[in-house]
């Protein structure tokens, strides 16, 4: 098997040293009146993101920002049914986001940790012809697609998964985001799932990353592997339906984040993110240091 491409980018070898982050004005409504405590529980609990389907023993794991909207809709039209809406940040739209986000996690397929740590570390043909993939994305790139859309106002929840999350004044700069972030005092893995390391997701892949039979990096590249995923579990008609879900899927490709010493971290235009400065660039190595040592390893 190909081994997977590992991250282009590599932390810097120094210590971090950022002027204190200055925050911009204002550009967008401010953040909708919500609280964290009306989230689902699932929301926090990171281990949801692993995407379980015994009847095809598929094992997907999608941690946030890395295309987990579109994996999940995938997993709907591999099963055949009704994928509802993913938006739960209204109330009465809950139940069937709950069926959207949370039908396919391992407790719904009744599969423990242990049964899917078997699953896992059993090589074949012990596990039973399952098949395992991760999706993986590089940290700063990640970060930045995190920052456009929940924080640029790209999206509806923005408000409370960045301003109201961190503290910060509307429309923050993407420095002030990484050094909020190493302020924090819980553990990475309680974070908020849209920053939350990767090493978190899926039970552990910070010891689990190398176990995954098909580890798959993010980007425009992504349909002709998740194809080859589920290509001979499910007929041609759901195939090409999958296939048509993928070409669907928004991406930010690596060459979108370019590392500047000078003049970065501010939005460009069109509301890309193109510019990162050399002292996010440091702060981002340090927020996501579990990441870039779970890429080294795979």
């Amino acid at each position: 098997m190909k081994q997977p491409e590992r991250s282009e980018v590599t932390p810097p070898r120094r210590s971090m040293a950022a002027a204190a982050p200055r925050v911009a004005r204002p550009h967008r409504r401010a953040a909708p009146a919500a609280a964290f405590d009306d989230f689902p529980p699932e929301f926090f609990d990171l281990r949801t993101r692993l995407i379980a389907l015994p009847a095809l023993k598929i094992l997907l794991c999608a941690p946030e920002k890395n295309a987990g909207t579109t994996l999940h809709a995938v997993a709907h039209v591999a099963n055949g049914v009704a994928r509802g809406t993913q938006d739960w940040t209204a109330p009465t739209r809950l139940p069937q986001a709950a069926e959207f986000w949370w039908a396919f996690t391992p407790a719904a397929a009744n599969l423990s940790a242990a049964a899917v740590r078997r699953i896992l570390r059993r090589p074949p043909p012990h596990h039973d012809r399952w098949r395992t993939a991760v999706v993986w994305r590089d940290p700063l790139e990640r970060f930045v697609s995190s920052y456009e859309s929940k924080c640029a106002g790209g999206d509806h929840d923005g408000g409370i998964n960045c301003e109201q999350y961190f503290g910060l004044e509307a429309s923050p700069t993407m420095e002030a985001v990484a050094a909020a972030l190493l302020r924090r005092r819980e553990a990475p893995c309680g974070w908020n799932p849209h920053w939350a390391p990767q090493a978190c997701f899926c039970g552990g892949l910070a010891s689990d990353f190398c176990a995954y039979g098909r580890r798959i990096r993010f980007g425009r590249d992504m349909g002709p592997s998740v194809h080859a995923l589920f290509e001979g579990r499910v007929g041609a008609a759901t195939l090409r339906e999958i296939d048509a879900e993928m070409r669907e899927a928004t991406t930010v490709p690596a060459a979108k984040v370019v590392v500047r010493r000078k003049h970065g971290g501010r939005r460009g235009v069109g509301g890309g993110a193109r510019n990162a400065t050399w002292a996010l660039r440091t702060m981002v190595a340090e927020v996501y240091a579990s990441d870039y040592s779970m890429l080294k390893s795979g």
